[in-house]
């Protein structure tokens, strides 16, 4: 309990990829233990929330999918590599299900809703974390705005 709170940097683009070529990145300083993030082009939400003093859960809330079709979900950094939510003992469904290890597929309304603890370690060493969705194809799908998490 040597933390009371947790200090998470937040830096946010804008959805598009003009305007964060542009390098319109604004920082927004919170001091709380939960944070949430919108995804790109309305499809939902992410919520980061410290559970711990050494662990992050994050919840994807993704909106408005193909209900016939599958996906992943990845913890990016810019130091390339990232984490793969699944497998199954390892989330906890909301909505949706969870095909195989890392797959997983909306309800017939199109909505995901999938939530794994992360050590603090997986945020370490970047300075731009992103959540992604990639679709079954691996084509990327849908993004969370970058954030970083400071201890």
């Amino acid at each position: 309990m040597k933390r009371l709170g947790i200090l998470a940097v937040l830096l946010l683009a804008a959805c598009s990829h003009s305007a964060e070529s542009e390098g319109k990145t604004e920082e927004i300083t919170i001091l709380q233990k939960t944070t949430e993030l919108r995804l790109s082009e309305g499809h939902g939400a992410i919520r980061l929330s410290f559970k711990s003093s050494n662990a992050v859960s994050i919840s994807v809330m993704a909106e408005n999918l193909d209900p016939n079709s599958t996906y992943s979900i990845t913890i990016t950094g810019d130091e390339g590599g990232g984490v793969s939510f699944g497998p199954r003992e390892n989330v906890t469904i909301h909505k949706g299900e969870i095909i195989g290890e890392t797959t997983f597929q909306p309800d017939d309304k199109g909505n995901l809703t999938v939530e794994m603890l992360n050590p603090e370690r997986v945020f370490q060493g970047s300075d731009k974390m992103r959540v992604a969705i990639y679709s079954k194809d691996k084509v990327k799908r849908i993004q969370s705005a970058p954030f970083k998490l400071n201890q």
